[in-house]
C-alpha cells in the first residue's frame, strides 16, 4: 500500500505544527507523520492485531483530525477486536447496500 498526502489550501498553524514546520522546513511535516503513523496502523491491521492498530490509527486522526478516514479504521478495529475474526478475513470489507 502507497500512501501519500494530499496538499490543502490552508494548514495549521499549533505550536506543534510551526515546530515541524521549522523542523521539516516545509508545512507537510504533519501530514508526513500522519501518513507514517497510518502505513504503521495498516500494518497492524492487516496482521489482525486491532487493539494496537486501533491506538495507531487514533494517534493518526490526532494528527489530521479533518481526516475522518484514520477515525473510521480506528472503530473498525475497535469492533474487530471484540470479535472472533474468521481465519479467511483479509481486510476487504464488501458493502451489500447503498
Amino acid at each position: 500500500i502507497t500512501i501519500t498526502h494530499r496538499d490543502i489550501p490552508t494548514w495549521c498553524d499549533c505550536p506543534v505544527c510551526k515546530a515541524d514546520f521549522e523542523k521539516y522546513g516545509t508545512d507537510s511535516g504533519n501530514a508526513i507523520k500522519f501518513c507514517d503513523k497510518v502505513s504503521d496502523a495498516l500494518d497492524e491491521y492487516f496482521a489482525k492485531n486491532f487493539t494496537k492498530a486501533a491506538k495507531l490509527f487514533m494517534e493518526a486522526y490526532q494528527l489530521l483530525p479533518d481526516d475522518k478516514t484514520a477515525l473510521i479504521f480506528a472503530e473498525r478495529c475497535s469492533n474487530y477486536a471484540k470479535k472472533n475474526i474468521p481465519a479467511e478475513w483479509d481486510g476487504v470489507r464488501t458493502l451489500t447496500s447503498k
